[in-house]
């Protein structure tokens, strides 16, 4: 054979997958190294934090006065840091109230409205001869019941039903509004009331001499759903009825009664309008802030941080919070974090394994297939024995002969694949007249590939065919003169193991010779 050898190779995705398996050891071994080294890292930041978090600790004792604060700053940069906090606790306030307030959270388009009417009634007879008359009266309990609403006395009373609500927001979920006042001389009754248009209005005829004052007012209590509005419309009936017994003993006899009680859901557009203003006052503070900040010199930085408490480099988001007080410093357990960085190290270290693996399958200069040895060199391909490999005793064997098995599972047995060896090797002889042949590696072979050899020179000697084995042509003097008196020789060569230069001097040095090469014998 004239081969010109082509240097170039094609790797197998599949044939690469499984050479990574097959170094499962180094994996695990990886895997193992870079979780101790995150483990050992995350340890090492924690002692950092815990120790730079005390000396700041020691450094706020030692410079917490104000004085100190500003030191080395002009009059124009101390300005800037105290409008720095201003914006900071602007912020600090849109963002409680964003989070704490239950009606801005409320769906402005799916609101439930509880609208309660209640009148007050005052009898001319139950007044004091020296005392105000019913409809003035009428008035000005009309006024203090509305005042105990809006006032918020009626909310502080209700959160300590509503644990889970401040008075501030349950403030903004009640509020009343005015209705009329009549004050009659025999010619109205206590009678049914009709609501038309918001204002509750009643007349009756009467035969009744008795004069009587009527006010009125409504509250509406607002709910994200008809349930709570509901639950808060009732509790709101009852402070008020509780606030009607403390009343009378300090003012003269009335009554009051809920008329009538009205539940619609309603799109909301004040509070579309609310949230949307919050929205801008948000935007609004946040920009001051950073743009404020952005202009700052590392003296202002940390004149800003100790008068805040809060850091210069962490950008305020929608969903950070600046720190009000953070002049008790905690300690950060050693192992936080820990769990977290070893499992990036396994991940990370079985990655880098598994990419070290694969470049040095790829750029290893060495046969790694079968089409390697027929598509470089055009040699013939006689026979593969790469999948009979020894399995050392080791550690992890069995995984080794496991993952073998689940490569190699549709291959011949051994003994099958030698006797077909043979006979290719019987079959060619014959065709190319050749009763002598050689047969050499560049590479050292294992007990087992020494044995298949061994085997074939046997088999090949009954079928009068002189056949024998030697060293490394390239290499050993003896076996490059044995094989030009043979003419004909044949290459064991082993994937993964025989390197391109030794096998284009070795096919060169055949050639020169004018020695047949009859094909490879694949280990």
């Amino acid at each position: 054979m004239n081969n010109t050898p082509q240097r170039y190779q094609e790797i197998n995705l599949i044939d690469l997958i499984w050479h990574i398996c097959s170094r499962w050891r180094t994996v695990i071994a990886g895997m193992l190294l870079f979780a101790v080294l995150g483990g050992v890292y995350q340890l090492q930041r924690n002692i950092a934090n815990n120790r730079a978090a005390a000396s700041q600790a020691s450094d706020e004792e030692e410079d917490s006065d104000e004085t100190n604060i500003y030191q080395d700053l002009t009059p124009a940069e101390i300005s800037a840091v105290e409008n720095a906090a201003v914006y900071a606790s602007q912020l600090q306030m849109y963002l409680d109230y964003q989070k704490n307030s239950v009606y801005i959270n409320i769906d402005p388009y799916n609101e439930t409205l509880h609208i309660i009417n209640y009148m007050i009634q005052v009898n001319e007879e139950d007044l004091a001869e020296d005392g105000m008359d019913a409809g003035s009266l009428a008035g000005l309990l009309k006024q203090s019941y509305m005042t105990y609403i809006s006032s918020g006395a009626c909310a502080g009373e209700l959160a300590k039903a509503f644990e889970d609500i401040d008075q501030t927001a349950l403030g903004e979920l009640i509020y009343a509004e005015d209705g009329n006042s009549v004050y009659d001389d025999s010619s109205y009754q206590e009678g049914s009331f009709t609501t038309n248009g918001g204002t509750t209005t009643f007349r009756v005829e009467s035969d009744d001499s008795t004069h009587r004052a009527y006010a009125m007012f409504r509250v509406r209590v607002l709910g994200s759903t008809a349930e709570d509005a509901k639950e808060l419309a009732d509790a709101v009936d009852r402070s008020l009825m509780a606030y009607t017994d403390r009343l009378t003993e300090k003012m003269d006899k009335h009554e009051i009664k809920q008329t009538d009680m009205i539940s619609s859901v309603i799109i909301d557009h004040s509070l579309v309008s609310s949230r949307l203003g919050l929205q801008g006052n948000l935007i609004n503070a946040r920009n001051n802030l950073n743009n404020t900040l952005a202009a700052f010199t590392d003296d202002q930085k940390s004149a800003y941080e100790r008068l805040t408490g809060n850091s210069v480099t962490t950008a305020l988001t929608e969903e950070e919070t600046p720190v009000e007080d953070e002049s008790v410093i905690t300690e950060v357990p050693l192992s936080s974090g820990l769990v977290k960085y070893v499992i990036l190290g396994l991940i990370g270290g079985m990655m880098l394994a598994a990419v070290g693996i694969a470049m040095v399958y790829v750029l290893a200069p060495t046969l790694k297939t079968n089409e390697d040895i027929t598509r470089c060199f055009q040699y013939y391909l006689m026979a593969d024995f790469s999948c009979y490999q020894d399995i050392k005793k080791r550690f992890g064997a069995g995984i080794d002969r496991f993952l073998h098995r689940l490569r190699y599972r549709d291959q011949l047995t051994l003994e099958e694949q030698k006797e077909l060896l043979a006979a290719n090797m019987k079959v060619t002889c014959r065709k190319e007249g050749v009763t002598s042949v050689y047969l050499t590696s560049s590479c050292r072979l294992t007990e087992t590939e020494s044995g298949i050899v061994s085997w074939l020179v046997d088999a090949l000697k009954k079928e009068n065919i002189t056949a024998a084995y030697g060293g490394s042509i390239e290499r050993d003097a003896r076996s490059y003169e044995n094989m030009t008196e043979t003419g004909a020789v044949v290459y064991v060569e082993k994937l993964g193991k025989s390197r391109f230069d030794s096998l284009e001097n070795i096919d060169a040095m055949t050639q020169k010779q004018g020695v047949r090469i009859l094909g490879v014998v694949a280990m």
